[in-house]
């Protein structure tokens, strides 16, 4: 791990000397920025301010959160609460599988997810099994079984974020394209 700043970062550059890193660098309620940093990346220093218009939105934060699959496998995914949530109250609640399958959802900033969160629904992204990120053996973990393990996964965190006291067990849906299509629909 380069950096513990809770950021997605990517590296555009490296200065000639080797001690300058400079790319984007995104957050869950705000998007890409152009940064600065040391190559140790201990404080990036962001250096644009290109949606400054949103300061005057309330914009919502995204955590990660693991619960145990069917079969006892740890999955972790983000979730979205709404921008002005209420601790304790049980608000609608939206699945929203990644495509891919080989793919990821990242702790960045995602337009769908804010406006979704900013009219009162929480949102979680489950990194199924197929996912990136956990080594080869999870990324290929549903392979020749679509439907079926990474369909678990999705659903038992569903199940893990009612239990946690904020996802309406009534209000409940899921979304989805390219392979999160396919896992809506399978899911319905």
């Amino acid at each position: 791990q380069v950096s513990k700043t809770g950021a997605s970062i990517n590296l555009t550059e490296l200065s000639t000397d080797g001690n300058t890193a400079v790319g984007t660098l995104t957050l869950s309620n705000a998007p890409a920025e152009i940064y600065k940093s040391t190559i140790a990346f201990t404080q990036p220093v962001t250096l644009t301010n290109h949606n400054k218009w949103l300061s005057d939105y309330s914009l919502a934060e995204t955590e990660i959160v693991k619960w145990k699959s069917k079969d006892g496998m740890e999955i972790e995914g983000l979730l979205t609460r709404p921008a002005e949530y209420t601790e304790g109250s049980k608000v609608p609640f939206l699945l929203n599988p990644h495509g891919g399958p080989t793919g990821a959802s990242v702790n960045s900033f995602n337009g769908t997810v804010q406006v979704l969160a900013a009219n009162g629904f929480a949102v979680l992204q489950p990194n199924f099994r197929g996912s990136t990120g956990k080594g080869l053996a999870f990324s290929q973990a549903n392979k020749n079984t679509w439907g079926k393990g990474d369909y678990e996964d999705c659903m038992t965190g569903v199940d893990a974020m009612i239990a946690r006291g904020f996802a309406d067990p009534d209000r409940l849906g899921a979304f989805g394209w390219s392979y999160g299509g396919y896992m809506t629909f399978w899911i319905l």
